[in-house]
């Protein structure tokens, strides 16, 4: 793992798929469900069919996919978990590259909850677990923290897929900001009507985006700043998601 504390390394136990009968008798703690969304189906339906029974499944994805997650392993046994800020993509077969610092987003980089909102034993286990990583801590209103990592992602991974632009000069360019802002401003918008209410996205207040997409100077300043203090958290090379699939064809 490079990052821009140095370099870690780290001797993982890999298995091939067909090998994942071996985990029924394993003693797990928790799996954590990390693949990209168009696999989920399949590896949730792995983990139900070999994990042994009431080990918690943790989905460790963007969007809303808890739903799907619980139709397969079980809604009691299924968590969620936010990672904002982590600015992480794959080098190369076991080579893991971490653009942002850690500890300078400025909040929880992981959110850990509950389907059903309480906080509970082992949601504070995980969060602890995944506090070795980064900043954690749990939430209680998962689904609105899932939209707010929505708006930001929504703000600049698509931005970066259609312009090859890495994540600092998404964060950084005159024209490319005024479009995130845009964004930012719909994806709350369409969060605030199915009653989902932000309290910040990038250290801001929602309503700050909204108003910057009307025009108002004050909030457009307060935009711009926040994406400025986002990308001196990073290192250059951050790409988003979907540019790092495209570049690997």
């Amino acid at each position: 793992v490079d990052a821009p504390e140095g370099r870690t390394t780290a001797a993982v136990e890999a298995w091939d798929l067909g090998e994942a009968h071996r985990l029924r008798d394993s003693d797990v703690a928790v799996a954590f469900l990390t693949v990209k969304l168009y696999d989920t189906d399949w590896a949730a339906s792995l983990l139900a069919t070999w994990l042994p029974p009431g080990v918690p499944v943790v989905t460790l994805q963007n969007a809303l996919v808890e739903e799907r997650v619980a139709r397969a392993v079980g809604w009691g046994r299924t968590l969620g978990a936010i990672g904002g800020g982590l600015s992480v993509f794959m080098a190369g077969p076991g080579e893991v590259r971490r653009a942002g610092r850690r500890g300078a987003s400025g909040g929880k980089v992981f959110k850990v909850g509950e389907l059903h909102g309480r906080r509970t034993p082992r949601a504070e286990r995980i969060a602890g677990l995944l506090s070795a990583v980064d900043t954690s801590a749990v939430t209680t209103d998962l689904w609105t923290e899932r939209w707010a990592k929505l708006c930001a992602n929504t703000m600049t991974t698509g931005v970066s897929g259609l312009t090859g632009l890495s994540l600092i000069e998404t964060y950084t360019r005159g024209d490319t900001c005024r479009i995130a802002i845009t964004l930012a401003a719909e994806a709350i918008a369409v969060g605030e009507a199915l009653g989902l209410r932000l309290e910040r996205l990038f250290g801001i207040p929602p309503r700050a985006w909204c108003d910057a997409e009307a025009g108002n100077a004050a909030a457009l300043t307060a935009a711009l700043e926040a994406m400025a203090q986002q990308a001196a958290s990073m290192v250059e090379g951050g790409m988003s998601g979907t540019l790092q699939d495209l570049k690997k064809g």
